[in-house]
C-alpha cells in the first residue's frame, strides 16, 4: 500500500513539473534553457548619443578652423557594434510651406577617412556662447573623403530642390555645406559623453572596412533611409551647389 501510494504521488510530481516548465519550478533563480546543447549570443543592442546643440566650424584648405557656421545642429551618433557606426546631423525649417521640417545630413564610416576627438576650452566666445557659455568643449574632427560626399536627407515625398520655397532651400544649403568638406564639431562636455564612448565611434570608423557579408548586410539595413521620418523613409536632395 506504502509503495503504490509512493509511486502515484512521484507521476503526480512528473506531471506537475511537465505542465510547469522548468522556468516556474525554478522560482527566483535564473534558469536558461539550451536547445540541442547550443546557445545563441545575443546581438548586442544598439546605443548611441544625442545632443540638442552642436556648433561647426568649416575646415580652411590649411586643415585648420575656419568659418564658424551661423546656425546650430543637433547631433545623433548610433553605435550598432564595434565595426559599425552612423553619425546624423539636423537641422530644422523653420519658415515657409515646409516650416518644422528636419533635413539630415548622414555621415557613415565609408564617407570618412577619419574621425577624431579632443576636449579642449575653444578660443571663440560665439562658439562658447552658443553652446551655453560652458568653456569645457569636445571638439570632433570629420575628415571627409576627396571626391565623396555625405548624404543630404529630406523626407521622401518632399520635391527636388528647386521646387522648395527659400527658406527651405536656405536650410538645405546650410547642411550641404558640411557635406562637401572637412569640418569640426563642437559639443558640450559633459557626463554622458565620456573618453571611452569617443573612442568607441572613432574605433569603429577604422574597423568599417572589415565589414563583410551579414554584418555588413545588416548595418545597411539599418542605415537605410526608409527608416528616417518615423518609417515613412526619406530622400538625398541634390542642391543647387552640385547640379
Amino acid at each position: 500500500m506504502h509503495l503504490e501510494l509512493g509511486r502515484d504521488h512521484a507521476r503526480t510530481l512528473l506531471s506537475i513539473a511537465l505542465c510547469k516548465g522548468p522556468s516556474q519550478l525554478a522560482g527566483k533563480r535564473n534558469v536558461t534553457t539550451t536547445y540541442q546543447g547550443t546557445r545563441m549570443p545575443a546581438r548586442p543592442a544598439p546605443h548611441g548619443f544625442a545632443t540638442s546643440v552642436a556648433v561647426a566650424v568649416r575646415e580652411n584648405q590649411y586643415q585648420q578652423e575656419g568659418e564658424v557656421i551661423a546656425q546650430s545642429f543637433e547631433l545623433k551618433v548610433v553605435h550598432l557594434s564595434e565595426n559599425s557606426v552612423c553619425l546624423r546631423l539636423s537641422r530644422t525649417v523653420v519658415d515657409g510651406d515646409f516650416r518644422n521640417t528636419i533635413i539630415y545630413l548622414q555621415i557613415t564610416p565609408d564617407h570618412l577617412d577619419s574621425l577624431r576627438f579632443k576636449f579642449c576650452q575653444s578660443g571663440d566666445h560665439n562658439v562658447r556662447q552658443r553652446l551655453g557659455g560652458k568653456s569645457d568643449l569636445i571638439r570632433l574632427r570629420f575628415q571627409l573623403r576627396s571626391s565623396i560626399h555625405a548624404q543630404v536627407i529630406g523626407p521622401k515625398d518632399f520635391p527636388d530642390y528647386k521646387g522648395l520655397d527659400s527658406p527651405a532651400q536656405s536650410t538645405f544649403d546650410l547642411v550641404d555645406s558640411l557635406a562637401t568638406s572637412s569640418f569640426f564639431l563642437y559639443l558640450p562636455a559633459n557626463n554622458t559623453l565620456s573618453k571611452k564612448k569617443l573612442n568607441s565611434w572613432v574605433t569603429a570608423v577604422a574597423k568599417f572596412p572589415s565589414l563583410k557579408g551579414e554584418e555588413l548586410s545588416s548595418y545597411q539595413r539599418a542605415v537605410g533611409l526608409d527608416r528616417l521620418y518615423s518609417g515613412k523613409g526619406g530622400k538625398v536632395i541634390v542642391t543647387s551647389n552640385r547640379d
